[in-house]
């Protein structure tokens, strides 16, 4: 196999580092998976916990943890990188869609108990969709952000 010339290795070089430069005055910063299955964003890992929680982190301090989605913590570790200040209202949301997600659960778990009447099944059916509905209505509003910020035209 032949060497490369190192004039053409530094031309190469100059052209990544002017494409990363160019991306982060879009602002995106280029995310690299990790053998561990975390994502890092430049010096801010996005890392999932045991209990299927995200969590945006950097060396020994943990920014933010218990993030539900995790189109919300890469849309955090983005702006992190980018030294933006994080959206303190797409945390709200997120942790919001964690509430009617668990509210959801709540009453599905209720709705199938035995000794339940047919009044008690419609009312934690009912809510139950309502839950849903609330929780895809945030879902969508995060993933509105997360598609601004993969959208790279």
């Amino acid at each position: 196999m032949r060497k490369i010339p190192n004039s053409v290795f530094n031309q190469f070089q100059l052209v990544a580092k002017q494409v990363l430069t160019d991306f982060k005055t879009r602002g995106h910063v280029i995310p690299v998976r990790q053998p561990n299955g975390s994502i890092q964003y430049e010096k801010f890992l996005v890392s999932k916990n045991k209990n299927g929680l995200y969590s945006v982190s950097s060396k020994n301090i943990v920014y933010y943890d218990t993030i539900n989605l995790p189109q919300t913590a890469a849309i955090v570790a983005n702006d992190l990188a980018l030294g933006r200040i994080v959206d303190s209202q797409l945390i709200i949301a997120d942790r919001d869609y964690g509430f009617k997600l668990f509210e959801e659960e709540l009453y599905q778990q209720a709705s199938k108990r035995k000794k339940n009447t047919i009044d008690q099944v419609v009312f934690y059916d009912t809510r139950r969709q309502i839950a849903k509905v609330h929780k895809q209505a945030i879902k969508d509003r995060i993933m509105k952000t997360f598609r601004k910020l993969t959208n790279l035209l």
